[in-house]
């Protein structure tokens, strides 16, 4: 509405301000414009993402194609070209959202096809593009409108690739494309469709040689039937009881679990109790931003003093000075309104007295009471502007909220990742004791047949074996206390303090059994809980409420006010009477009725901040955008991360128990040797030693690739943003006493839900 029509329409003017009031605000309908369509994007990629994590292992074997394979098209120039058997497959690895570049592993694969032919003339060339049956997101239809298009753009990079490298005339190469009607593979599976996501390229010259045999290789990827065997479900190694005992009969113990140390984390840790003082310090702001209608009582008084030189005798009747006394009092109180509006109630009482004739009655008692009323109708108007600093105060401390969550669950993550870091290093400490026992047996039982069919150096060199690994045992110590101080550190509990005797002892195991992989269900739990897409979102919403607030504040300013008052006057300073008597005759109350216009020329400052918040908007969009993808993509690593640590895992399974087959060969070896007198071989000796330390690099690395399995499941939850629901966790307020006195402060503390649960039904 221009500033015309407000003006020539006082009425409309009424009209806005109360309807402003009514629905939902402006800026809450601005937001939903935006933010939903986003939401709308990201749930429908989501809903794309293939949930079978084997469809990103790059396994590759050797397999011929055929030209039938080619043939198969229907394409005449294509069908043509393979008699002479001249036809190839090219598989390119596309990734994210360029889907037709070719990779340099792709142009080496061209290279190689092609070097055949390369300087020959009349070459007729065609090319094909295919793809999968999977649909285009809908983020990339404005490039290729659907999979036909994706082919037809897949079949011309190919066939540009070419021209340019053979440097062929345009009427030499042709291209088309497929889409999904001719796949080579179900579209079922994952490495179907890697199989059908393909260029095929048909070369026609005359005496040419074939650029692919039907026996020739290409690569494509094989199936997870290729794995191998998983390890077994019951598994439990050798050094799993002794980690759960102490190691130093002098030591005091103290056995706890992974649970239970997360309870103490929560509890006592000072950087859990920094985050959660963040939502109460936000919620003070929410106090503060509604403290603006809050009631204002005020009393004010004044006593005024004149004595002055009197310039005319109309001024007091006479010469000489003018002298007055006046004393009043006002007392009354002023009420905001989240319309913009400020009513006013007061009473004036006082005094007045003078050396003028003409104060009439002398000695005066005066009373006024008044109502005053302003309210603006443009600028600062409307019970949607005026509460728009309260939502953006809750919008604030919502936020706050979240990154309580977000900072607990990243400390979570730590001190779990601690604590399997104590139980990795008192288990690599028991396989460095166990390699120490085994060596310095190795050398009782040299010394034991000195003279028989031991050499002085092979003891010499076993002895020096068992220097080395026993300073390696000395350092795997100091890493276990080191290991035991990180996890205290973070857990901040009084009660567990490293001591001379002091020892932590690990009650939980480690997990060995596959963890069931949803890529889809993953990705769409983060965009519904995860803390920093929430956030995002919200901060969204704040910008917009800002900036819908600046629109506002572009307008002129025009305020009505009014006013009304009634008064009484009595003699002898008499104001009680005054007050008492100002009522009587309520039919000729005084009034005024006005207005305040402000238009500042340019009005540069709230167009200044007006594209400063729309900016911001648009900034807080894109960053919306990149929160959401980054957590998408950590979500895809994470998930892929479990997949991969427990094939490693699985993997180095098979390779310690193949360094203990070794291990065990070489001393059956030897005790054959020992029972037919023989002597030990040159080199034997140094074989059995590496074969002892080869083992326990490989019961190391197993026992690396268990903890990091572990930990990549605890960080899918974390990615998640469920890590506080795993550990069943929720933020309970309540008071402390935290300085000693009355003064109680409001306290954030995680509990177990089903410790709320308890006490809900006790009534506490």
């Amino acid at each position: 509405m221009t500033l015309k029509t407000y003006v020539q329409t006082p009425l409309a003017a009424a009209v806005v301000l109360v309807l402003s009031g009514c629905g939902a605000p402006s800026w809450e309908k601005q937001y939903e414009r935006i933010s939903d369509p986003i939401m709308k994007e990201y749930t429908e990629l989501a809903d794309q993402i293939s949930s079978d994590v084997y469809s990103y292992r790059f396994q590759f074997s050797l397999e011929p194609v055929s030209n039938s394979n080619v043939a198969q098209t229907g394409n005449p120039k294509l069908a043509s070209a393979s008699n002479n058997g001249n036809a190839f497959l090219l598989h390119a690895r596309y990734q994210g959202n360029d889907l037709v570049t070719l990779d340099d592993e792709a142009k080496n694969q061209l290279e190689k096809r092609i070097s055949p032919i390369r300087g020959m003339k009349d070459l007729k060339i065609h090319v094909v593009g295919h793809t999968d049956n999977v649909a285009i997101n809908p983020r990339l239809r404005t490039q290729y409108a659907d999979n036909k298009a994706l082919s037809l753009a897949r079949a011309k990079n190919v066939a540009d690739y070419l021209k340019e490298t053979l440097h062929l005339d345009a009427s030499a190469i042709s291209y088309s494309g497929m889409a999904d009607q001719q796949p080579k593979a179900s579209n079922a599976t994952a490495q179907g469709r890697a199989q059908n996501r393909r260029v095929e390229v048909a070369v026609n010259a005359p005496n040419a040689p074939a650029a692919a045999s039907p026996d020739s290789p290409v690569l494509v990827p094989k199936t997870a039937s290729d794995e191998v065997a998983p390890m077994p479900a019951d598994y439990a190694a050798w050094w799993r009881p002794m980690v759960q005992k102490p190691f130093n009969a002098n030591a005091k113990p103290v056995f706890t679990s992974m649970d239970d140390l997360i309870l103490r984390g929560v509890k006592h840790s000072a950087q859990v109790k920094v985050f959660s003082d963040l939502p109460l310090i936000r919620r003070t702001a929410i106090d503060e931003a509604e403290g603006r209608f809050d009631t204002h009582l005020f009393l004010e008084g004044k006593y005024a003093r004149t004595n002055e030189p009197v310039g005319t005798t109309l001024q007091t009747g006479q010469t000489g000075r003018f002298v007055q006394d006046e004393r009043w009092l006002r007392a009354g109180a002023r009420q905001p309104f989240k319309s913009g509006g400020e009513l006013e109630i007061s009473e004036r009482v006082g005094t007045l007295s003078n050396n003028s004739q003409y104060l009439i009655p002398p000695n005066q008692g005066n009373s006024r009471f008044a109502v005053t009323f302003r309210q603006p109708v443009l600028n600062g108007a409307g019970f949607e502007y005026n509460e728009s600093t309260i939502a953006v105060a809750k919008v604030d401390h919502s936020i706050s909220e979240d990154e309580f969550s977000r900072q607990v669950q990243a400390h979570l993550l730590e001190i779990q990742r601690a604590y399997w870091g104590v139980y990795l290093e008192r288990a690599i400490l028991l396989q460095k004791k166990k390699l120490l026992a085994d060596t310095e047996k190795i050398v009782a039982d040299l010394k034991a047949r000195r003279g028989v069919d031991t050499l002085e150096s092979q003891v010499v060199e076993a002895n020096s074996a068992v220097a080395t690994r026993r300073s390696d045992s000395i350092r795997s110590e100091q890493a276990v206390r080191n290991a035991e101080g990180k996890l205290l550190a973070l857990i901040n509990d009084p009660s567990l303090v490293i001591t001379h005797n002091f020892e932590l002892v690990p009650t939980s195991m480690p997990l060995v059994l596959p963890m069931k992989l949803n890529l889809k269900d993953s990705v769409t739990s983060a965009l519904k809980v995860r803390p920093e897409i929430n956030q995002a979102f919200k901060q969204l919403k704040a910008g917009v409420i800002r900036a819908e607030m600046s629109k506002n504040e572009l307008l002129p300013v025009l305020n009505l006010m009014l006013e009304g008052y009634v008064g009484a006057i009595e003699k002898d300073k008499d104001y009680n009477l005054a007050a008492s008597n100002q009522f009587k005759d309520p039919s000729k109350p005084s009034y005024s009725v006005g207005f305040l216009f402000d238009l500042p020329l340019g009005n540069t400052v709230a167009h200044a901040r007006d594209q400063r918040r729309r900016l911001e908007v648009r900034q807080l969009i894109d960053q919306l955008r990149t929160t959401i993808e980054t957590v998408m993509l950590e979500v895809q690593v994470a998930v892929r991360e479990v997949d991969t640590s427990y094939r490693e895992l699985n993997s180095k399974y098979h390779a310690m128990i193949a360094s203990a087959a070794k291990l065990d060969t070489l001393k059956a070896r030897r005790s054959v040797l020992n029972n037919e007198n023989g002597e030990l071989r040159n080199g034997f000796l140094q074989r059995l030693l590496d074969s002892q330390g080869e083992l326990t690099n490989s019961e190391q690395a197993f026992l690396t690739s268990y903890i990091a399995y572990n930990i990549a499941q605890i960080n899918l939850q974390r990615a998640q943003g469920t890590l506080l629901q795993v550990n069943k966790l929720q933020a309970v307020e309540s008071e402390e006493d935290s300085r000693g006195d009355d003064k109680k402060l409001p306290v954030l503390q995680l509990r177990r839900e089903m410790e709320e649960e308890q006490k809900a039904k006790l009534g506490q």
